[in-house]
This record gives C-alpha cells, sequence and structure tokens, in this order.
C-alpha cells in the first residue's frame, strides 16, 4: 500500500469507468507504460479494495514535472535516509530524489526537504532553547553536587528576553572520582558544533584514570574560542578541582586562540605542555615531512632530560 501511494504522486491518469463502484488509473505521462491500478467497492461494504496492480514503470523518459512532489513530501518520504545521512550533498540527494521518485525535483526544493526533516528529526531549536533551565534543574535534582552554570546576555531587543551564550557542567561523580583516584593531569581542547547549535565550540577538560584511560572531567559549550571563553571555562574548572595557585599541576593543549592567555590570567603557576601529535602537524605544514623530523621529534619529548 505504501508503494501505491508512492506511485500516484509519479502522476497518474484516470480512464473510464470510473464512478462510485469501481476506479482504473493508468500512468499520465506514457499511455504505453505498463503501470495500472484498478479498485472496486467490496461485496456489502463501503470500502474500496484493489483487485489489479501493476507496480512496474516502463517509461524511458520519465524526468517530468510533478507539482504533487511538494518539499514536504520529500522530507517524509526520504526522514530515515537522511537521518543516516546528515552530511549529504544536495546535489547527490536531488540525484537520489530524482531517481527514486522518476521525476524531476529542482535543487532549491530538495534544499527545503532536507531542511524540513532534519527539523522533523532534531525537532525545533528554539523550544529545546527554551527547556535549558529544565535541564539545569533536573541535572541538579538527579547528581547532587553537580556544577553546572549557565551565562545569560541582554539581546538586542531589550523588549525580548535574554538570550543564550555559554553553559558549563562538571558532573559530581567525574569531578570526585577525579580528584580521589586520578593524577594532576589535565587536557584541555575545543571542537566547532555543527547543526543546530548555530557554529558554537564545544570546551572540554579530560584526565588520565590509573589505567591511563581518558577520563571526562568537565564540558563547556560557548559562542566562540577566545580569552574570555576559555578564562570563563578555566574559572570554573578551578574552582571544582580546588586548585590553588596551580603548584604540581600540569595542563596540556594544542595551542587553541586565547588559552595561553587564559591560562596567564587564572591558573599562572601551573606546567603547561603542548599536544606533541599538533606540533608534528605543524612541522609538515612548514615543509618538515619525513620520519626523520618525526623520529627526533618524539625522542625529545620522550627524554627526562635537556641533554
Amino acid at each position: 500500500m505504501q508503494s501505491i501511494r508512492e506511485d500516484i504522486y509519479y502522476g497518474v491518469r484516470m480512464i473510464s469507468k470510473n464512478d462510485k463502484e469501481r476506479m482504473r488509473a493508468v500512468c499520465a505521462k506514457h499511455p504505453d507504460c505498463d503501470w495500472e491500478i484498478m479498485a472496486s467497492k467490496m461485496y456489502r461494504d463501503s470500502a474500496f479494495q484493489v483487485k489489479t496492480y501493476n507496480p512496474t514503470h516502463k517509461c524511458k523518459n520519465w524526468k517530468h514535472i510533478n507539482k504533487a512532489i511538494t518539499s514536504s513530501f520529500i522530507a517524509r518520504r526520504f526522514l530515515d535516509v537522511i537521518k543516516s545521512n546528515r552530511d549529504w550533498k544536495i546535489s547527490e540527494f536531488r540525484d537520489h530524489v530524482n531517481i527514486q521518485l522518476r521525476a524531476h525535483v529542482t535543487l532549491s526544493k530538495c534544499r527545503r526537504a532536507k531542511k524540513k526533516a532534519i527539523a522533523m528529526i532534531d525537532g525545533d531549536i528554539s523550544d529545546q532553547f527554551k527547556l535549558l533551565w529544565n535541564y539545569c534543574n533536573e541535572i541538579v535534582r538527579t547528581n547532587p553536587n553537580t556544577s553546572i552554570y549557565m551565562k545569560m546576555v541582554d539581546n538586542e531587543d531589550h523588549d525580548k528576553p535574554k538570550r543564550f551564550q555559554r553553559f558549563y557542567i562538571c558532573f559530581s561523580t567525574c569531578k570526585e572520582g577525579f580528584k580521589s583516584g586520578c593524577r594532576r593531569i589535565v587536557g584541555v581542547d575545543g571542537c566547532w558544533l555543527k547543526g543546530l547549535m548555530y557554529g558554537t565550540q564545544l570546551l572540554i577538560a579530560i584526565g588520565l584514570d590509573p589505567n591511563n584511560n581518558i577520563y571526562p572531567i568537565a564540558y563547556d559549550d560557548v559562542e566562540k574560542e577566545n580569552l574570555d571563553s576559555w578564562a570563563w571555562f578555566l574559572d570554573h574548572l578551578k574552582f571544582d578541582l580546588e586548585i590553588d595557585e596551580g603548584v604540581h599541576w600540569t595542563f596540556m593543549s594544542d595551542k587553541q586562540k586565547g588559552l595561553i592567555e587564559a591560562f596567564n590570567n587564572v591558573l599562572p603557576f601551573v606546567d603547561h605542555r603542548f599536544c606533541v601529535r599538533h606540533l608534528h602537524s605543524n612541522f609538515k605544514r612548514d615543509g618538515f615531512g619525513g620520519n626523520t623530523p618525526r623520529d627526533a621529534l618524539w625522542k625529545a619529548a620522550g627524554a627526562t632530560t635537556t641533554k
């Protein structure tokens, strides 16, 4: 029945003998096509039953315009496909739609369809932002002693409510577990958040557990990666991990924008180290590729003395 409903969107032509008792339809664009469906009313019932159905299309030139194929129909029809291929290029998605629907669909219609499908998958972002305070309260209720901070800023239109800017969270179990069983080595990094977060960035702090596995400590969603956002993140992290002056603490990073200045302002006495893998990437970018510079760099990184 699903395939019958889809075929109707491809274009049908109602022919003779269509009345209250029976209906018959064939391919609208190509009368020689074998596609056909016929239904008649059931005995002693008002419902119709499909008696004949040939789903095979033999149309050679099927790229026709069909106004019944709207962006909303495409979004519903290919919802599961888009869910598994969110990074699908619009041109490739359009070609897939054209082949599957056997009709010509424009690039702009496919773009609108993909946007509607993602909205159906993820929901309305404005409604999700309205639930942030409920989310914070629920985390505090279910995870006592969890550190959670959210910063709001004034909207350009002062008649409107404040606008979300940053969000910091450090779960109580992660916080207490790190302080009780992990070494004082913390790695910080940042990455872009794609999709509905409008290009914001995620800042994260991780440690090493006694088995040398990655141990999550805290994370922060910020508007961009700069001195102010890093200082805000490190200030809350310093309070959660009970770092006084920072002596005997080591932080590792890959020289993110504004991070070194933030360390100088918030944690000036910690040992600051850089990721060797990122340093090697900088080597290759500057033209020092090959195994010899790489091996020398890793030997220097693993050395315990300066000689």
